[in-house]
This record gives C-alpha cells, sequence and structure tokens, in this order.
C-alpha cells in the first residue's frame, strides 16, 4: 500500500502540469513532486518505484531523477510505467553513474548499468526519443587534465559507440544523461 504525504500545492500540481522528481533523497527540489523510498528525508510522496506507480495516465509532465535508476532491479517494468503516466511529449531526465565508471562499480546496491545504447533496443524505441550526453569529469584540475577532458567528452558525445568500444574502460566517464522525449 502506497503512503502519500500531501502538501500544500500538490492538487493544483496534478491538474495543470505535474513535474516529479524521483529518487530526491536529500536533493528537495521546488515546483516539483519530490519522491523517495526512504522513510527519514522530506519529500512529498512515497514512491517504491519496483511497483506500479499510483498515478493517473497522462497526468506527469516532466520527469527528473539523478542517481537513482541504477538502483532498480527490473528497469523495463519502471519505464513501461513512466511511460504510462507521462503526456505526449513529456521530458524525462534520467542521470546515472556511466557503465564503468567507479560510481557504478563500487557500491553493492547498484543494479543496472547504463550507456548510450541502453534506450535503443526496440522495447524503448516506440516508446521515447532519444538524446544522450556523457559526460566525463576529472577531479584533479590543471591545464593538461582540462584538455583531456574536453577531448574526451567531444569524443564521447560526438562518437559515443567509439567511445564505449575503445576508450571507456580506459577513460571512464562517471555519469550519464539521458533526455527521453515520450511519444504516444
Amino acid at each position: 500500500m502506497y503512503v502519500f504525504e500531501r502538501l500544500e500545492g500538490i492538487k493544483e500540481k496534478r491538474t495543470n502540469k505535474m513535474k516529479l522528481h524521483l529518487g530526491c533523497g536529500e536533493d528537495y527540489l521546488e515546483g516539483y513532486i519530490n519522491c523517495d523510498f526512504d522513510e527519514t528525508i522530506r519529500k512529498n510522496m512515497f514512491l517504491d518505484l519496483e511497483k506500479p506507480l499510483p498515478l493517473e495516465d497522462n497526468s506527469v509532465s516532466h520527469i527528473y531523477t539523478k542517481n537513482t535508476f541504477e538502483h532498480i532491479k527490473n528497469i523495463i517494468p519502471l519505464m513501461k510505467e513512466l511511460h504510462r503516466v507521462c503526456k505526449n511529449g513529456s521530458i524525462i531526465n534520467i542521470r546515472v553513474p556511466f557503465y564503468s565508471s567507479y560510481a557504478f562499480l563500487g557500491p553493492l546496491d547498484h543494479y543496472t548499468r547504463f550507456s548510450p545504447m541502453s534506450f535503443n533496443k526496440y522495447i524503448f524505441k516506440e516508446m521515447f526519443k532519444v538524446n544522450f550526453k556523457i559526460k566525463f569529469f576529472i577531479e584533479e584540475k590543471g591545464i593538461f587534465l582540462n584538455l583531456i577532458n574536453k577531448c574526451v567528452n567531444f569524443i564521447s558525445n560526438k562518437y559515443p559507440y567509439f567511445y564505449c568500444r575503445a576508450l571507456a574502460n580506459i577513460l571512464p566517464s562517471s555519469e550519464i544523461e539521458y533526455f527521453l522525449e515520450v511519444v504516444k
């Protein structure tokens, strides 16, 4: 059973342009319905992304999530649910660790890997128009490392398949970001 924590203004957001922030954690965003599974954090709605979403069809206009979807054991049912609740033309912005990054490989609760090809499968082609960005970050600063960062970022975004086959394990990106447009 789902538990909802209703705050002032959520009803108005549902009738107009409902924007969801899935897996909000400590990053509470104004103007969004902040959803999370953790009982101890500030949120507008308790939401278990492994279960069907308690939302009406075609009720959501925008979804944002950061560092959440890698924790989902089976991503396909969730993506089908997001497609169901989103309006035609809605944007789903997903930011997750890249499959070869230290951020993905470390924690034991990371189940789903993401690459530029993740949403190109036949299952998703009919549901979403896919655009993606690969962002490459290097922690140290310096002229030479900034140059490497810019070169790898350019190559990974311009030639993502080459990057994945030739460079991703040598110079791994830390995150990948998708902008999915819902098609109905």
